[in-house]
């Protein structure tokens, strides 16, 4: 009887060990779909979308949720990037629950920023800003620095668009404090925002 328990457990293990390999290749295959499209989303934006929607189709099948949030927040940034934004905010809306399932804490945040910076350019400062401060805390649990680098410099220039000259300021500096050391060019348009700041004071 201990020799086909023995069997029997080395059975289920052998079973378990090949499903994880077999979703393992699965998930492989949807991100290399996922890569190759994304040079496709400026030259064909409506194939890219239609090859999203397959590689969330297929992600589904598959039970993985990353690759289900990613290719819908991919066709909320064709969306954006095509200035759809209405579009981009409901796909990120989609997109939000497969991150949270899969324990995604980078892909939570960021999902935050990316509705806040659709309702920024739709005008609606007030859901931006409630968006924007719902994800940096987020994202500094994690210490990306660069995702929280460019939402205060995003939440700095929705301030100077409302004329609140004191929270420009104030996100400006978080923005500078986050900034990498080696991201230069980041660095270089937030000391540009500081300069048309003080010019504007004088």
């Amino acid at each position: 009887m201990k020799i086909i328990k023995y069997k029997f457990a080395l059975l289920i293990f052998i079973f378990f060990n090949f499903f994880e390999a077999f979703a393992q290749n699965d998930s492989v295959k949807i991100q290399q779909l996922l890569d190759k499209t994304t040079s496709m989303e400026i030259s064909n934006p409506e194939e890219a979308i239609k090859q999203y929607r397959k590689t969330f189709d297929l992600s589904i099948k598959s039970k993985w949720h990353k690759g289900a949030f990613k290719s819908m927040q991919n066709i909320g940034f064709v969306h954006s990037d095509n200035g759809r934004y209405d579009s981009a905010i409901t796909y990120y809306q989609k997109a939000l629950p497969f991150a949270q399932k899969a324990n995604y804490t980078r892909g939570i945040g960021t999902t935050y920023i990316n509705m806040g910076n659709s309702f920024q350019f739709k005008g609606d400062y007030e859901k931006a800003i409630h968006l924007y401060l719902k994800g940096t805390p987020i994202l500094e649990s994690i210490k990306d620095s660069i995702v929280i680098s460019n939402c205060y410099q995003n939440l700095s220039a929705l301030y100077a668009n409302i004329k609140n000259l004191k929270l420009q300021e104030f996100y400006g500096k978080k923005a500078l404090q986050h900034a990498k050391s080696t991201d230069t060019e980041s660095k270089c348009l937030i000391y540009c925002d500081f300069a048309l700041f003080y010019i504007r004071q004088n």
